[in-house]
């Protein structure tokens, strides 16, 4: 079996004057089943980095505040895009 993990910012939605930045794990499985192949995949919400005028932060999916950092790390790419987003 082979699996493919990747955790990506998704597209930022604007509500309102705020901002969201969706963080996403997406996992891909593929395999051989008899003389063909069979595939798999999932994404999954982990969180959201909202921006607004007052703060930057960071919600995971329980609703806890976790730090922008942690997503940062499993995202390099998000800093340029909330310095592109930014409110």
């Amino acid at each position: 079996m082979v699996e493919t993990k990747k955790v990506i910012a998704g597209d930022c939605l604007t509500v309102g004057t705020v901002k969201l930045v969706p963080i996403v794990k997406t996992v891909a499985r593929c395999r051989s089943y008899g003389p063909g192949i069979t595939g798999f995949g999932s994404s999954d919400v982990l969180g959201i980095v909202v921006l607004s005028a007052e703060a930057t932060y960071a919600i995971d999916v329980s609703g806890e505040r976790v730090p922008v950092e942690h997503y940062l790390e499993l995202v390099p790419e998000l800093a340029e895009m909330l310095q592109k987003h930014a409110v």
